[in-house]
């Protein structure tokens, strides 16, 4: 594959450029260790065929999987056969089936939930450990550069170990890379692959996924476009104010089939804000990720927040609206080929779970979500 200017920046180095961390003290914990852990280190060269087992780790939530499509595919052409995937529970059914996955195998990555999660976890996180050393994997590749998951594959044997050093303990890794920025997200995976002996330029494209057939919409024929519209995420710092929702659903309702997917909790608090959607809006919420995938297949467009539903959508092939949060940087996490709503505030990028005024999302309107869904519409004609 190849690398431009922006990426060799990194590449040239094992050693981490930045880290990922926001509290400094961490950072110059990790940045001693690994000061020492480096200096005794010694690359290794890039791996050759045959490979017999491949392990992908991604413990992130269902878009980190989406995106990293891609570089699932890359592993399974070098390795010739299925590739495994250690993830969080039941995240991997956002992958649809992908015919390149083989045994999937399920940890929550409690360390980031608190001490007495990460303790509790612990017995559990042993056994696994134990289950996958009976594996006998020859390369394990991670995707996230979490310290503790890097300890975790050092301590399995795995031969050849091949991730991302900018969360500390890089020197553990058999192929350690210094992970870029202003990227998008898909490619800054796909560099992974430098450490394989094959060009994997082919692979360098957004993700995709298809869905069979088995599920189909449980609506009534109508002429009018449908709508697949997805109101929550994951953390609260990403969300846009229920309020502008119900301004938005209730401006569009009118010449639009509106679809409600995603958590079923999400779909109630908007029909206690405004009952009067109950009868404007279907409400498909709660359903598995196979028949929301099949949803959002048979809707002209897309429009959500920065979260799994809105990465499937962009994966499915079909035009997306992401009304996307400050918090993150649009370059590198919005969906490929996506209409990005996103404002620019002083705190851009600030990373926050939770945030008590959310001045970016408020910053985009819903008049501005149906200007670029009118944009859309003329585009085609």
């Amino acid at each position: 594959m190849k690398l431009d200017a922006k990426q060799s920046e990194y590449f040239n180095t094992i050693k981490p450029v930045y880290y990922f961390y926001r509290r400094q003290a961490v950072k110059i914990f990790f940045k001693i260790v690994d000061s020492i852990g480096f200096y005794f280190f010694t690359p290794g060269l890039r791996i050759v065929k045959p490979v017999a087992k491949i392990l992908l780790v991604n413990l992130g939530g269902a878009g980190d999987l989406i995106i990293s499509e891609p570089l699932l595919s890359a592993l399974a052409d070098f390795s010739g056969g299925k590739v495994d995937l250690l993830c969080a529970p039941h995240r991997e059914d956002v992958l649809l089936d992908h015919p390149s996955l083989g045994k999937i195998w399920n940890c929550r990555p409690s360390w980031l939930e608190g001490k007495k999660k990460f303790l509790g976890s612990l017995p559990g996180l042993w056994r696994l450990s134990w289950v996958l050393r009976r594996e006998k994997y020859s390369l394990a590749v991670d995707v996230k550069g979490d310290p503790l998951v890097i300890l975790l594959l050092w301590f399995l044997g795995i031969k050849k170990i091949i991730g991302f050093s900018n969360g500390g303990l890089g020197f553990l890794l058999t192929h350690p890379f210094s992970q870029p920025d202003k990227q998008y997200r898909h490619k800054i995976d796909l560099v992974l692959t430098v450490a394989l002996s094959e060009n994997f330029e082919n692979y360098n494209r957004p993700p995709h996924l298809s869905v069979a057939a088995g599920f189909s919409i449980p609506l009534q024929e109508s002429s009018r476009a449908r709508v697949a519209v997805h109101l929550g995420a994951s953390v609260q710092a990403r969300r846009w104010p229920l309020e502008n929702w119900v301004e938005l659903l209730s401006a569009l309702s009118g010449k639009y089939d509106i679809v409600i997917i995603g958590e079923s909790k999400d779909a109630d608090d908007l029909f206690s804000a405004a009952p009067e959607l109950c009868q404007k809006c279907y409400n498909l919420s709660g359903r598995t990720w196979r028949e929301t995938a099949q949803i959002i297949k048979q809707s002209a467009v897309f429009i959500g927040a920065n979260s799994g539903p809105a990465h499937l959508a962009a994966a499915l092939g079909r035009p997306v609206i992401s009304i996307f949060s400050a918090a993150n940087d649009p370059l590198v996490w919005a969906p490929p080929g996506a209409d990005v709503l996103v404002a620019d505030p002083v705190c851009a990028n600030c990373e926050l779970i939770y945030c008590s005024h959310q001045s970016c999302l408020r910053t985009i309107t819903p008049p501005m979500v149906i200007s670029h869904l009118t944009e859309m519409e003329n585009l085609k004609k």
